[in-house]
């Protein structure tokens, strides 16, 4: 796993071993606009992750959002709402990411999903959502073959 500016900075090939080693390749990146470590810019989910995605479609290899969260805007209580709708929209684009695990926590910069009532909404709705949520195929064991 690397972190998803790896993959845009291009850093990232040189720690890829090969095709023939790499079942899935998995990203961390966050939308750190408003967090105390720095002035970032507002970065939509798909400015994060575009270039990660290219990279594992370019390989054949299935991708894992690893991590990924947003910090509340102070000045916007529906900014986060509104990034958590795109990057689901994003993801339905993007059928090679067959996994995301969101990074809730606070490590200086909190990420809650529940930062607002219309983030949390957006995100629970996102769990909802048949194209997140599929209903589960049980495959036969390798060795019942």
């Amino acid at each position: 796993m690397r972190s998803a500016w790896s993959f845009r900075s291009g850093n990232a090939a040189a720690f890829y071993p090969g095709d023939d080693v790499v079942d899935i390749v998995a990203a961390d990146g966050y939308n750190q606009y408003g967090c105390p470590q720095g002035n970032a810019p507002w970065r939509s989910f798909s400015d994060i992750f575009a270039s990660f995605q290219s990279f594992g479609a370019e390989h054949g290899k299935p991708m894992i959002v690893a991590e990924w969260a947003v910090h509340d805007d102070p000045a916007d209580a529906d900014h986060a709402a509104t990034w958590f709708d795109d990057a689901a929209a994003q993801l339905e684009q993007w059928p090679d990411v067959v996994g995301v695990l969101y990074f809730d926590a606070d490590r200086g910069c909190a990420r809650w999903v529940d930062d607002s009532a219309a983030s949390l909404a957006v995100f629970r709705a996102m769990g909802a959502d048949p194209y997140f949520n599929p209903s589960q195929t049980v495959l036969p064991s390798p060795a019942a073959g």
